[in-house]
This record gives C-alpha cells, sequence and structure tokens, in this order.
C-alpha cells in the first residue's frame, strides 16, 4: 500500500498499570522541519516527557494531506486489534492536522469498543521553539487513561480541548487553537492535568469495516456555476456524491438538472453545506423527496462524504443513507462548571 510502512514496535517502560497504546501515522507533530513526516513515535514520546507505561507502534508515516482511504482501513484494523487486548485502557492515535476530522468520524462509525479512542496532532512542527505536539500528546494519553473517556466514541484532543469526531473540523490554518465543534461545542477539557468529559452523545450509527471504500466526489458550490463543471459525472457515473451547497445546501438552478439526473442514473446524492457550521434540513432549499436527494443534516462535506462512502460500501439505498445522516445530528455543551446534555 502507498506510503504505509511495516510495523515497527517499542515500549517505554514505567509503573502505571494503566497500558496505553500510541499508534502514529505522522502529520505535523512528527515532522522536523522537512514537509515530510521523519520523527519517529519513540522519539515523540521523549520530547512529551512520557513517565508511564505506553506501548507504542509506528503504523505509517504520511502527512495529512496524503491520507487516503486505504489508510484508514488498515488504521480502524489496527485499532480494533489492540482495543480487544485486555491488558489495554486505551487508544492514541498521532495524525496530520489537515484531515483529522476526517480519519476521527471515519473511525468512529467503526469502532465498535468502549475503550477511549483519542486522536492528537500538532499544528506546530517538533522542532519548532512553540510545538504543541508534546503538550498535546501528554493530554492525549491522559485521556486515554480516564474512566471518564470510556464510552464516548472517538475523541480528539487538541490545545487542551476535547471534542467528539462527530463535529470537530479545523476552522483555522495555523493558529494552535485552530479545531472547533461548531455545532455541539467542546465536550471536554483537561484542566490541571485532569480530563474531564461530558455525558455520552448519542450513539452514532455503526459499520462493518469494509474491504475497500468507493470513490466519492465532493462538488463544491460557487456563484455563476455552470453544467459544464459537473460534465465528468455522466462519463463517471460515481456511485455517490456529496453537493456542498450554499447556505442551507441551496443547489443552483443552472446546475439543478444535472445533479437531478445523476440522482435518477443511480448516485446517491447527499447535499451538505459549504458554510461550515448549521443543518442542512430535509426539503429545505430543495424538494429532496422529489428529487431522490438525501440532507446531511450537521455533517460537513468532509464528513458527509466519509459516512457516505460507509453507506455506499454497506449498499444502503437513498432512504437508509438518509436515515444514517440523521442519526448523526445531535447536540451537547460542555463548560468549565459542568457538563450538560
Amino acid at each position: 500500500m502507498k506510503n504505509v510502512v511495516g510495523f515497527g514496535h517499542a515500549s517505554v517502560r514505567i509503573d502505571d498499570p494503566k497500558l496505553v497504546v500510541v499508534l502514529a501515522t505522522g502529520g505535523t507533530i512528527a515532522q522536523d522541519g522537512a514537509r515530510t513526516a521523519t520523527i519517529g513515535v519513540e522519539t515523540l514520546l521523549q520530547l512529551s516527557g512520557i513517565d508511564r507505561e505506553v506501548e507504542c507502534l509506528q503504523l505509517m508515516q504520511v502527512t495529512s494531506p496524503n491520507i487516503r482511504p486505504e489508510h484508514w482501513l488498515v488504521l480502524a484494523e489496527q485499532v480494533a486489534i489492540v482495543a480487544a487486548r485486555p491488558d489495554v485502557s486505551g487508544v492514541v492515535i498521532t495524525h496530520g492536522t489537515d484531515t483529522l476530522e476526517e480519519t476521527a468520524f471515519f473511525l468512529d462509525l467503526t469502532y465498535r469498543g468502549t475503550k477511549p479512542i483519542v486522536i492528537v496532532g500538532a499544528m506546530r512542527p517538533s522542532h519548532s521553539l512553540e510545538s504543541d505536539g508534546p503538550l498535546n500528546l501528554r493530554h492525549a494519553i491522559m485521556l486515554a487513561r480516564s474512566p471518564e473517556a470510556r464510552n464516548r466514541g472517538v475523541l480528539t484532543v487538541l490545545n487542551a480541548r476535547v471534542q467528539a469526531a462527530r463535529d470537530v473540523t479545523k476552522r483555522h490554518s495555523v493558529d494552535v487553537d485552530a479545531f472547533d465543534s461548531p455545532n455541539i461545542g467542546d465536550v471536554g477539557a483537561i484542566e490541571n492535568d485532569k480530563p474531564r468529559v461530558a455525558a455520552p452523545l448519542d450513539a452514532l450509527p455503526h459499520f462493518l469495516l469494509p474491504s475497500a471504500l468507493p470513490p466519492i466526489p465532493v462538488i463544491y458550490a460557487y456563484a455563476g456555476q455552470e453544467p459544464e463543471t459537473l460534465s465528468f459525472l455522466a462519463s463517471a457515473r460515481p456511485p455517490g456524491l456529496v453537493f456542498a451547497g450554499t447556505g442551507g445546501g441551496s443547489i443552483p438552478d443552472a446546475i439543478l438538472p444535472t445533479v437531478q439526473r445523476a440522482a435518477q442514473e443511480g448516485t446517491i446524492v447527499v447535499r451538505s453545506s459549504r458554510t461550515g457550521a448549521g443543518a442542512v434540513a430535509r426539503n429545505a432549499e430543495v424538494d429532496d423527496d422529489a428529487n431522490g436527494f438525501v440532507a446531511a443534516g450537521t455533517l460537513n462535506p468532509q464528513k458527509a462524504r466519509v459516512l457516505l462512502m460507509l453507506c455506499v460500501a454497506a449498499g444502503f439505498d437513498t432512504r437508509r443513507t438518509q436515515e444514517m445522516f440523521a442519526k448523526c445530528s445531535g447536540a451537547t455543551e460542555f463548560s468549565t462548571t459542568g457538563a450538560t446534555r
């Protein structure tokens, strides 16, 4: 598989019986100044000052723009294997930030256990004097050991903010506080080196891990969009597509017939929004019932694509796919004084 290296293994021995396994995949947290991930997981642990028992596995060394669905499958399989071990209390995954939210959501939809799965990255490379990677990794290991993180689905932690995979998204290109959850808010925090996590969210649908994932394009709406921009649909005929519409998932009149035709020919069309927050409601802006479209709810285009890939791989029709999207919308609230749902 391209960009996937052989498994490596190392252990940092200490006195805490709560074993955390760190699966390293690359990303900025593993960069030493070049635009490639070169720092191994053992070094990352040393830089983080880890002083408790941790087992680590260098699964791959990939910068996050180069993460592909094939990598998700490898990672999900390894997460399931590691989390099933009775001696493991939780799993931490180091990952590049650019596509971290997509990997996190894919794992959330395919992981069936209750042990904490925490994904962590960094906005500053390891050689930087302002590197945020060491602290983020320490926080991730703390969170993976915490009983409060059990049965919470896949979580992310960056800049001491704990967020749920279903809603977390990268909202800034360079700031260390780059991640936000615009629809449900943070679900926890690391305060005084102690993790705090809100009550469990409603369960997401779960999918069996497929052997392969189908190609699903994302089409981005913009002013003046013309049908010619979608000419590839006639020849490619993808099994599904996500339309990142304006506002509440609007599709311009000029290209609506092209999208309608794709749906009629068997492509599952999901309407999402390019705005980055808020929900795309069914039959608002567009008559989904008449056109056979799916409304993405609160899922942004890149996460809608992840869910649609799994729905198509599972053989779901449009109706069943809409049910899956409806189950992925929800709300919660977390504050420093308490957590509520």
